[in-house]
């Protein structure tokens, strides 16, 4: 594959199920990211003031953004060393120390969220990743999209409910919608009430509407894993996967945006074995590969957690093609990210 091709799929890659940017709040001064700050970190954030060390170094001291840091952040960053980081802080580094894999924190995470929504009912960010905590649990508890056990039908209700309120409280936030419907839909899948899932659809549909190259992924990588290959709804989630990889979807992206700061470090690993997926469920075979060997290959060096699944997904492609193409879709391989995969093939580091 060329350079220049290379570098449009990995812009592309980059997007998918990224979390938006401004999804880690930061204790000022905490250089670790786990929500306290250490005299090692304010002698780092001294140290980046007077011009010794660079801002890379701890950027969470830069509180406002202005590519440095001042007296006032300093004094703030010592203040949270003596007294302990804000709750919102704490209950965040709990977050995504379980989502990339660090620790196991999920009970601990909902606990926290509940305390800061209990502190402020209105904090749209805290009912947002509350909701992705119990939409990761509902994903991790899943082997296949027939049964659902009644742990996983409370997880995802609860996920549903979390995110009515954080779009509820941030009217103008064009990310969280595109969350809700997944919930909705797979909620009203769980539970098999087809008005709920059709409820689903329609608000991903509208989503896409409201921010194309965002939500459409949350329809296609929610859709495309239930939906039978060949159906009007596969087909229609197969669309909006061919249409992100337009040059026009490109022109959407941004630098931060498509980077998305680091919070999913795997997420060209992933993406480009869940489009590998999705190309093969659609019968594929070319594009099917060539996505599965671009994910092994990205992958190769980079620790990435799944590269034995890319692989094997690559050296049998034809014979999960043929297990959708029959006519019995009982057979048909799950999509990455159910199980153990879920949300870990990008975000674990």
């Amino acid at each position: 594959m060329s350079s220049p091709a290379l570098r449009v799929l990995t812009v592309v890659l980059a997007v998918t199920f990224a979390l938006p940017v401004t999804a880690q709040r930061l204790c000022t001064g905490d250089c670790g990211g786990d929500a306290s700050v250490t005299v090692d970190e304010i002698v780092t954030g001294t140290n980046i003031a007077l011009g010794e060390e660079d801002l890379d170094q701890c950027a969470a001291f830069d509180r406002d953004g202005g590519e440095s840091i001042q007296v006032d952040e300093l004094i703030t960053g010592i203040t949270y060393a003596l007294d302990g980081c804000p709750l919102t802080t704490v209950a965040d580094a709990a977050f995504w120390q379980t989502l990339q894999g660090v620790r196991d924190r999920q009970a601990e995470t909902i606990a926290l969220y509940e305390q800061t929504i209990g502190t402020n009912p209105t904090d749209s960010r805290s009912h947002f990743l509350l909701a992705m905590m119990h939409f990761y649990r509902f994903g991790r508890l899943q082997e296949d999209f027939e049964s659902y056990s009644e742990d996983a039908k409370s997880e995802i209700i609860t996920a549903n409910e979390e995110l009515d309120l954080a779009v509820m409280y941030a009217p103008d936030n064009r990310a969280y919608p595109g969350f809700r419907g997944a919930a909705t839909y797979m909620n009203g899948i769980a539970h098999g009430d087809t008005a709920l899932a059709e409820m689903g659809l329609e608000r991903l549909r509208a989503s896409i509407t409201l921010w194309p190259l965002f939500n459409r992924f949350s329809f296609m990588g929610t859709v495309a894993a239930v939906a039978v290959a060949g159906t009007p709804l596969f087909d229609e989630s197969f669309g909006y996967l061919e249409d992100a990889l337009l040059p026009e979807g490109l022109f959407e992206c941004t630098g931060r945006l498509c980077g998305n700061a680091g919070l999913a470090p795997h997420n060209l690993e992933g993406s480009g074995l869940l489009f590998g997926d999705i190309f093969a469920k659609g019968g594929d075979v070319v594009r099917a590969r060539g996505w599965y060997q671009l994910s092994v290959s990205l992958g190769a060096g980079s620790g990435w957690r799944f590269a034995a699944v890319s692989s094997e997904r690559l050296a049998n492609v034809e014979v999960r093609i043929a297990l959708y193409q029959d006519e019995d879709p009982s057979n048909d391989p799950l999509l990455a990210g159910a199980g153990a995969e879920s949300c870990a093939i990008c975000h674990y580091k």
